[in-house]
């Protein structure tokens, strides 16, 4: 009798698609403008060209600097300017600059997004024991916020990390907490839901638990 070898079609894992940001006014989006520029004016943050992307990037000039900047502006940092500031999370200078306003003002809110994003980024930089923490510390205050499509991608991500560090057990654990946390949002059919299914799928394949992998997703195929 032949022997049949079933192999997993592996899929790798992605980040969970982006969920709706806040609505920005054009009332938050002048203010913010206006703050981001006297930072930059005052030496907190600096402008620079991306070498890469050839795009401009707002970066930290100075952190202490900075911190005290958003001290003596602190007032200025309504619900509007923050909501304004997220559509700006790609770059580095403009998460510090959400850190330290949500932890001058204590808005949970702001220190959630940046505690995510600052994720997104350490982890691009493949620094992920930080990248763990943060989206740990995201998915909690997100819980605690009541913002639970928001927790679920940090959950997402979070599994995402795992498995690329071979926490096969947590990685699992967690891609099924996003998957389940997004059907209760989104329903059956939505890319999130996908998104969380290939993850779990692709833990179960690389843990050799080829039928779990199967019912999650994961094609797998006969090796004659």
């Amino acid at each position: 009798m032949r022997k049949v070898i079933v192999l997993c079609l592996l899929a790798v894992p992605s980040v969970a698609p982006s969920q709706e940001l806040p609505k920005v006014t054009e009332e938050g989006k002048k203010a913010a403008n206006t703050l981001l520029n006297a930072f930059v004016k005052e030496g907190g943050l600096k402008v620079e060209t991306d070498p890469k992307t050839k795009q401009q990037i707002i970066l930290v000039r100075e952190h202490k600097k900075l911190r005290e900047l958003v001290k003596q502006r602190r007032d200025d940092f309504t619900p509007a300017v923050r909501d304004a500031l997220l559509g700006l999370h790609r770059h580095p200078g403009i998460v510090a600059v959400l850190l330290a306003a949500g932890e001058e003002k204590g808005d949970e809110q702001a220190t959630a997004f940046g505690r995510f994003f600052s994720a997104r980024i350490v982890a691009q930089q493949l620094r992920y024991r930080e990248a763990r923490q943060d989206y740990e510390r995201a998915g909690q205050l997100f819980e605690g916020l009541k913002m639970p499509a928001w927790q679920a991608s940090s959950l997402h991500n979070l599994a995402l990390i795992c498995f690329d560090q071979r926490d096969l057990p947590q990685a699992r654990k967690l891609f099924q907490q996003a998957l389940d946390l997004f059907k209760q949002i989104h329903g059956e059919r939505h890319p999130s839901v996908a998104s969380a299914l290939s993850g779990l799928a692709s833990v179960c394949c690389a843990q050799g638990d080829l039928p779990q992998a199967t019912a999650s997703g994961i094609p797998t195929s006969p090796n004659p």
